[in-house]
């Protein structure tokens, strides 16, 4: 549950597109994980798991 309590801090921060999907731009939870991930491991972009969404979409909002 730390984790939750983590979000919770940032969450106002990282509000997203509310006129999009909620995965897409409602919640950038899926965002703040990939860019962890890549943190994490040092992978590449192109190597991100596919159930972070398109890896170049997610490294397009991080270089912006």
């Amino acid at each position: 549950m730390r984790f939750r309590a983590d979000w919770a801090h940032i969450e106002d921060l990282l509000p997203g597109r509310p006129k999009q999907l909620a995965w897409i731009g409602g919640d950038n939870r899926f965002f703040v994980d990939a860019v962890l991930w890549i943190a994490r491991t040092g992978d590449p972009w192109r190597d991100l798991p596919n159930w972070f969404g398109k890896f170049n979409s997610i490294k397009w909002k991080f270089c912006i």
